[in-house]
């Protein structure tokens, strides 16, 4: 599953010698959760196989600034979404 991430890896910016390492943790966090991912994290960071740069972009995909990549997040985008459709439209519905 991470070899499906590997272009998005580095599209992100990482290094192409470290995309597949960063790939795995977009996988996992993907498929599993993040909390797993960040185990995995900080044993690569801690055997020093990532550079500072790879585990920053790591962390901002972790943390979804970039890119929802969980599908719960997904499903909170979609809820908040509706909600405030919801509002709109009955606030306009009030103002006319």
């Amino acid at each position: 599953m991470s070899k499906v991430f590997i272009p998005l890896a580095w599209v992100m910016g990482v290094e192409w010698q470290e995309c597949e390492a960063v790939a795995e943790l977009i996988g996992v966090k993907t498929i599993v959760n993040e909390f797993v991912a960040y185990e995995q994290l900080g044993k690569l960071k801690s055997a020093n196989q990532l550079s500072v740069r790879q585990v920053l972009i790591a962390l901002l995909v972790y943390t979804d600034i970039c890119v929802p990549l969980d599908f719960q997040s997904y499903k909170a985008y979609i809820l908040n979404y509706v909600i405030l459709v919801n509002n709109q439209q009955n606030k306009t519905h009030f103002i006319s």
